[in-house]
């Protein structure tokens, strides 16, 4: 079997932020919207400038999506997800999704699934639950996924979801339907 090539990176980039957790491509091609573990939510350049700062904070953000018009943020310890505009980081609304799991064991990743028109959130682990959610954030199915030993974040792409293990050192590509492991 033939390797892949080491993907080796070309320069290294200093934030700014305070334990940054999640990112997400800011849909101008200019660079990114990353949020903080302590509740903040930035939009930096690609050479990590900071553009802007949302006047809104919360808890604990662990994910961050972006769209052409918005930036959903997820925080993990208050169970919500906030909306802001794309261009000025104003929060526009906020969503809570009710889970009881402890404080810190929230959700950890948000992708959106355009060809069924649909949000998925993650818990990490113990056990792995899946939220579905529609595009206007309402609750439409929430399942445990006892075949995932622990998702950090995941990612939308090419009509699959990858999830990223930390634990398990490994990228799992999903069914964005059932959520079997493909690969």
């Amino acid at each position: 079997q033939e390797k892949a090539p080491l993907i080796k990176p070309v320069a290294k980039i200093s934030l700014p932020i305070p334990e940054p957790s999640g990112i997400s491509l800011n849909g101008k091609g200019t660079g990114f919207y990353v949020v903080s573990d302590n509740g903040i939510l930035f939009e930096i350049d690609s050479m990590g400038n900071i553009l802007q700062r949302s006047e809104t904070t919360g808890m604990d953000y662990e994910a961050v999506f972006a769209d052409t018009l918005s930036v959903y943020v997820v925080d993990e310890s208050l169970r919500r997800v906030k909306i802001h505009s794309r261009d000025s980081l104003v929060m526009t609304s906020e969503i809570s999704i009710p889970y009881s799991g402890a404080r810190n064991q929230g959700w950890e990743s948000l992708a959106y699934v355009p060809e069924l028109d649909k949000f998925v959130l993650f818990t990490e682990k113990n056990p792995v639950i899946v939220f579905e959610l529609d595009s206007n954030l309402q609750l439409q199915r929430q399942q445990e996924l006892d075949h995932l030993p622990e998702i950090s974040d995941c990612v939308y792409y090419e009509d699959h979801i990858y999830a990223l293990s930390d634990e398990g050192h490994e990228i799992l590509k999903l069914d964005p339907e059932s959520f079997a492991i493909i690969q």
